[in-house]
């Protein structure tokens, strides 16, 4: 009986202790899920709140494409970061001293020391209209190809937009302290059509239209339109365009040759044929310094077709 009640207490005991070991083992089990657990949430929490490296900076080719000049410039930029973007090079180009737009491009990459295939974009904003990013340009020779340039440089991506479609879309930045109102108006409605007007080599339009929750971009090329002459000196600008051109566009009275044909037109029209030959420059600072009356009629008519 003394053995039976050893062994029967040994068998309890034994059962105590594999029950007490189970219980252990089950807890550390426990605790070591929960230690994973707890890890695997930190490495998610590192992971979303981890900082992601920094993009190198990219180089970007942007310009003002106009019959006289082509305004050129280099920028970098983090393209995680626009905040960051840094002129680097600008250069103006004239375009009487190059065949072709390649040919500036290619003093561009030369003058700005940057590498061939190194360049991520570039947008050039050209007198003309374009379509699929291609723009025979109005008034000289060259041809701007996006898809040409993009394969001949090596450039990542290539846009080619109209001129005054950049500039459409650069007054919408316009700060207060960057305008002049030259007549107050009367509208009321914040969101109303905006035109986009600028007289250079040629005569620039666009105008914007707003969609309801931001303006839409429309360039045009509504200055090859018919000149409406208004009085009986602007009709006989209008006869006189007609008579050496063989016809009157808005642009070939509203721009810098404008206001020297206007100027060479009032010479005949007021009997003053021996005034001096002068080019556009000459006349409007002629009219600025109050030194030529004839000048001063010259820039007011041009400045009235304007304004209409």
């Amino acid at each position: 009986r003394l053995f039976s009640d050893l062994h029967q207490m040994s068998a309890a005991a034994m059962g105590a202790h594999v029950s007490t070991l189970a219980k252990v083992t089950s807890s550390v089990r426990v605790i070591k899920n929960a230690v994973a657990a707890r890890r695997q949430a930190k490495a998610k929490t590192r992971a979303r709140y981890a900082v992601a490296p920094r993009a190198a900076a990219q180089t970007v080719f942007v310009g003002d494409i106009g019959g006289t000049n082509a305004r050129l410039q280099v920028w970098t930029a983090d393209p995680t970061d626009p905040s960051s973007a840094t002129m680097t090079f600008e250069k103006v180009y004239g375009t009487s001293g190059h065949p072709t737009f390649e040919s500036v491009i290619t003093d561009l990459f030369a003058d700005a020391g940057v590498d061939a295939g190194s360049v991520s974009a570039a947008c050039f904003a050209v007198a003309g209209p374009v379509a699929n990013d291609r723009c025979q340009m109005t008034n000289i020779s060259w041809i701007i190809d996006g898809a040409a340039l993009q394969k001949s440089f090596e450039i990542s991506s290539v846009k080619v937009i109209n001129d005054f479609a950049a500039v459409g879309y650069g007054v919408l930045d316009l700060k207060p302290d960057e305008m002049v109102t030259l007549n107050q108006g009367t509208a009321k409605s914040p969101t109303g059509p905006i035109a986009v007007l600028g007289p250079g080599t040629g005569l620039g339009e666009a105008m914007l239209f707003h969609n309801g929750s931001s303006y839409d971009v429309v360039p045009s090329e509504g200055s090859h339109a018919d000149f409406a002459p208004r009085g009986e000196t602007q009709r006989a600008l209008q006869a006189f365009c007609e008579a050496t051109l063989g016809e009157c566009e808005i642009e070939q009275v509203c721009c810098g040759s404008g206001i020297q044909r206007i100027y060479d037109f009032l010479r005949i029209h007021r009997g003053m044929e021996t005034k001096p030959d002068l080019d556009p420059a000459g006349v409007t600072d002629a009219a600025l310094d109050g030194t030529c009356e004839l000048c001063v009629e010259a820039v007011d008519v041009f400045l009235q077709i304007l304004g209409a």
